[in-house]
């Protein structure tokens, strides 16, 4: 890894995850490739996406969320297959 300005870059132990995108992907037929829509949703600090993703010779729904979170690579990676339990996760409060 290098850098042009010539900082020294911190080990990534120390690294801060600020945002990540989790996605499901669900396997569509050739019609519905064609017919269906693209949907983005923004609340808040949340958004919400579901689009259609070509991926080689098959093509796949996504559902996807942008996540808004700050918490180090090392927290993060102990919980990134249950994204509702990410450990710095922002949640949005009612009050």
């Amino acid at each position: 890894m290098t850098d042009p300005h010539e900082r020294i870059v911190p080990s990534i132990m120390k690294w801060i995850l600020t945002g990540c995108d989790i996605n499901k992907d669900i396997a569509v037929s050739d019609m519905l490739q064609l017919t269906a829509i693209n949907i983005q949703i923004k609340d808040a600090d949340r958004v919400f996406r579901l689009y259609i993703k070509s991926l080689g010779n098959k093509a796949v729904y996504r559902v996807e969320e942008s996540v808004k979170i700050r918490c180090s690579l090392v927290d993060v990676s102990r919980t990134i297959r249950s994204p509702s339990e990410l450990p710095c996760r922002k949640r949005r409060y009612h009050g």
